[in-house]
């Protein structure tokens, strides 16, 4: 009875663990702005010397 009383309790802690970081996951911008805009301006460049 114990061990399924601990395996409960391990589990919902597991589950609070796993919430928490996709919370965190979700609330993380994972777009290279920098480097967006670094091809951005390249890609402007480009166009100018084009012309």
């Amino acid at each position: 009875m114990a061990a399924l009383i601990v395996a409960i309790v391990v589990l919902i802690i597991g589950a609070i663990v796993t919430s928490t970081g996709v919370k965190q996951i979700q609330s993380t911008n994972v777009a290279p702005t920098q480097t967006v805009e670094s091809v951005r301006e390249d890609v402007e460049f480009v166009k100018e010397q084009m012309k």
